[in-house]
């Protein structure tokens, strides 16, 4: 199982690619709207529909992860071992983006004798280190 360090630093790596986009795409937005209207609106919309891509895409690959679990090692995987498919992945992005936008939920991670958050629960899938065995 993945400890704690690697999986924070992969989620800032991994968040910070999704947030760099959507702003650039926001202003952009901004740009030719010269509007406010709707951008915050926009920007969470954004938020799940580029991180249901970026995770749902990247840790179902055969890479299992984005730029930060690659750069952290860690892959996502089922609770038996296997590699998640695009459907159990994609639950588990969007569950996880909105899990985030709370203040407790993403700490659950920090309780569970497996290390999974409640999107890695409701999906039964969980992140392994595999910096060991590779």
């Amino acid at each position: 199982l993945a400890p704690h360090g690697p999986r924070v630093m992969a989620a800032l790596v991994d968040g910070l690619i999704v947030f760099a986009v959507m702003g650039i795409l926001i202003g952009v937005a901004y740009a030719f709207s010269r509007s406010t209207d709707g951008l915050l609106l926009g920007f969470v919309v954004g938020v799940f529909v580029l991180g249901w891509l970026y995770y749902g895409l990247t840790e179902s690959s055969k890479a299992a992860g984005g730029l930060g679990k690659r750069m952290s090692k860690l892959r996502v995987i089922k609770a038996n071992g296997r590699a998640p498919g695009f459907a159990a992945v994609s639950m588990r992005s969007l569950l996880k983006i909105l899990f985030s936008f709370t203040i407790i939920l993403p700490f659950v991670a920090l309780l569970t004798p497996r290390r999974q958050g409640l999107h890695d629960l409701a999906c039964g899938t969980l992140v392994e280190s595999y910096a060991s065995d590779e």
